[in-house]
């Protein structure tokens, strides 16, 4: 899909979030990997006929605490036209196997049959965004990415950046303004993290827009 069609949609998921609750022709919560470990998520699908453009949103946290509302961004990617998918990783706090449950997730949603497979982009808030990165190098089946306030992973955004010349799709970098550090993201800035992603993105030769 085109960057500022994604961009126009994205902003308007953003509004969705802000201002209350949004509705999807269809929520539910199913299992995307059976074993080792069994995991499961939010599937949204939109009103009408088929098959749609998919967006997969990975969600932030630590362990067991969950970062960032998974079902109402799966209704609020619905509410837009998208086929939401928000698969809940493994509680773990160190990142060791996290890829590989977006893998499964991007396994599973391809070949849903309501979706359409060349169509599926991804995105991430805090330590998802992180893992949406990495994911976005090495999985082709992702088509476009936004990232939101993205998490540092002790050195591994770092280390993800310096692969940035692999990454050949679209990526949108969303963080507020006054991200500057806090308690809640353990005193990181935030803001410029994502200035400095976005710089190497572009450095790089990646087609990257921050807002």
């Amino acid at each position: 899909m085109p960057l500022i069609r994604a961009t126009i949609q994205l902003l308007a998921l953003v509004t969705f979030l802000m201002c209350g609750e949004v509705h999807a022709d269809s929520m539910s919560h199913i299992i995307f990997k059976e074993k080792n470990p069994k995991l499961s998520g939010y599937l949204c699908i939109p009103a009408g006929l088929g098959p749609f453009p998919a967006v997969i949103y990975n969600h932030g946290g630590l362990g067991h605490i969950i970062g960032g509302p998974p079902e109402e961004t799966c209704k609020a990617l619905a509410a837009l036209g998208f086929i939401g998918f928000s698969p809940i990783r493994r509680k773990t706090r160190p990142l060791n196997g996290h890829l590989d449950d977006i893998q499964a997730a991007l396994r599973y949603i391809k070949n849903h049959e309501n979706v359409v497979p060349k169509q599926i982009a991804m995105m991430g808030f805090s330590r998802g965004a992180l893992l949406t990165l990495m994911a976005a190098r090495k999985f082709a089946d992702i088509k476009a990415i936004v990232l939101m306030a993205s998490a540092m992973g002790r050195g591994h955004l770092k280390r993800e950046l310096s692969y940035a010349s692999e990454i050949r799709i679209p990526v949108l970098v969303l963080v507020g303004k006054d991200d500057r550090g806090s308690r809640r993201t353990h005193m990181q800035n935030l803001l410029g993290a994502s200035k400095n992603i976005n710089l190497i993105l572009k450095k790089s030769g990646v087609n990257s827009k921050i807002i």
